[in-house]
């Protein structure tokens, strides 16, 4: 019928309207509003991307999640990311450095034991007698 309404079909009713808004009675099909930097309203095609507005009760007890709440999320997420990074990168180079510990055919072959039966940290390798 020309008029702008509200998902729930009540009218809307702003002022301040931009002079370059088409005549709402030349609309056909799904229109939206959104409001400009210089706060005038401006008829828009729906598939545009923009800011939306939505209507609310005055009695409503519907919050929104603080601004903050999706930086401390993805603080969390980078957080767990960088620490499973770190993990990996050491348990790699644990595995690099113990199977270095058994040189190719070429050099020759080293056996590694415990040195400090208290703690096993740390390794004692020793060159065998074997092939060269």
């Amino acid at each position: 019928d020309g008029t702008l309404a509200w998902l729930g079909g009540s009218k809307i009713h702003y002022s301040k309207w931009s002079e370059e808004t088409m005549n709402a009675d030349t609309l056909i099909g799904d229109y939206c509003v959104s409001m400009w930097i210089d706060g005038t309203w401006r008829i828009a095609h729906c598939y545009e991307r923009r800011g939306f507005i939505c209507k609310k009760l005055q009695d409503s007890s519907i919050t929104c999640f603080p601004e903050h709440w999706n930086v401390k999320r993805h603080h969390f997420i980078i957080s767990i990311a960088v620490a499973s990074t770190v993990v990996i990168a050491i348990f790699t180079w644990y595995l690099l450095k113990r199977k270095m510990c058994f040189s190719s055919p070429n050099i020759q072959r080293l056996q590694c034991t415990q040195y400090s039966p208290e703690t096993d940290e740390a390794q004692l390798c020793i060159p065998t007698a074997g092939e060269n």
